[in-house]
């Protein structure tokens, strides 16, 4: 009678073990679903709720909303869509740092496994909320690929920005990179000279879009390398406006070079462009290199100043007097009313 009841007590206990292990299966498959029929939610504070409840789902749960971003045009995954967009936003919150480590982790098997390059675009733009230095290394390969290219560069832009200078300007090495201009725009915000070489190489293309974006970041690196092909493509563009903006860049080296205290290259710069742009199609790089030149000399500039205060064009003259007032104390405003008396006698002799 005893083994008897023990024998009950063990198959009694066999069969809970098994129907919850059934339930938990189900349950998982019901609760992603219920979850998703909620989205997308009324509120913020709503959506943040249902966060926590969808990560309560774990991995396996959470892996049942992803397998389901299927590509364009071939199903309705507007739900999942919201899911884990929602997810990424309320992971980049602080204090969520290990949810978020595994989110990112997900999210880059997902990139690397998915064979559609939309549903590959789709956690790659999860990356650029989420993702860290482990994004940053995994997006690597994709800067040769024509269509992910510039998604993967955005990733790592915002994932690693330490690490996308060294990756993007050995990226650059490569003559095939298909977003070239992507990378040298990004590398020239950051005022990079780990590249100069490279810049100088893709200046040469006959793509405008690439050829601007080489000449922006050689301007920005402000490395002595670059005056030589800055100037020369200015030279070649009259000192005019064309599409690769090389006028402007090289105004824009003057400012940079000046600033790392390279003045002789900057002022011979500035007096070029005063003396080459004084039509009315290029006076205004004319201001911009008066600008510079007293951004870099204050006043002792003043004899320029007063110089381009005499100049028939009368937008020159007024920008002249304008940019005199950046000059720091009252001795501007003396040398100017020593110059307007000398001038209103001279004026009256006449």
């Amino acid at each position: 009678m005893k083994i008897n009841r023990i024998i009950l007590i063990a198959f009694s206990l066999l069969f809970v073990s098994f129907s919850s292990y059934s339930q938990d299966k189900r349950t998982l498959e019901t609760k992603v679903a219920d979850l998703l029929a909620r989205f997308p939610a009324n509120d913020l504070q709503m959506t943040d709720r249902m966060m926590g409840d969808m990560l309560t789902l774990g991995e396996q749960g959470l892996k049942q909303i992803c397998d389901n971003i299927v590509p364009a045009g071939t199903g309705n995954d507007t739900p999942q869509c919201f899911a884990i967009e929602s997810m990424s936003r309320f992971l980049s919150q602080k204090g969520k740092e290990t949810e978020r480590l595994m989110w990112e982790g997900l999210c880059i098997s997902y990139v690397s496994t998915k064979k559609d390059n939309g549903v590959k675009d789709f956690f790659m733009k999860q990356l650029q909320i989420v993702g860290g230095s482990k994004s940053a290394e995994s997006m690597k390969v994709y800067l040769t690929d024509k269509e992910l290219c510039e998604p993967a560069a955005a990733v790592i832009i915002k994932s690693d920005p330490a690490s996308a200078e060294i990756i993007f300007s050995e990226a650059l090495k490569n003559q095939q990179i298909p977003c070239a201009a992507v990378l040298m725009n990004h590398l020239g915000s950051l005022g990079s000279d780990k590249a100069v070489k490279e810049y100088i190489t893709w200046a040469s293309s006959s793509d405008v879009n690439i050829k601007a974006s080489a000449y922006y970041a050689l301007a920005m690196s402000g490395s002595p390398d670059a005056n030589a092909v800055l100037s020369a493509a200015a030279k070649n563009a009259s000192y005019k406006w064309e599409p690769a903006a090389s006028v402007e860049s090289l105004l824009k080296y003057a400012e940079v070079a000046g600033k790392k205290g390279n003045l002789k290259a900057s002022d011979k710069i500035c007096k070029l462009i005063m003396t080459e742009c004084d039509e009315e199609t290029n006076i205004q790089y004319k201001t911009i290199a008066l600008n510079i030149y007293v951004g870099n000399h204050g006043i002792d500039a003043m004899k320029i100043l007063q110089t381009a205060a005499a100049h028939p064009n009368k937008k020159y003259r007024n920008a002249a007097m304008q940019i005199s007032l950046k000059i720091q104390g009252s001795e501007a405003v003396k040398n100017w009313i020593a110059y307007f008396r000398k001038l209103s006698r001279l004026l009256s002799l006449n």
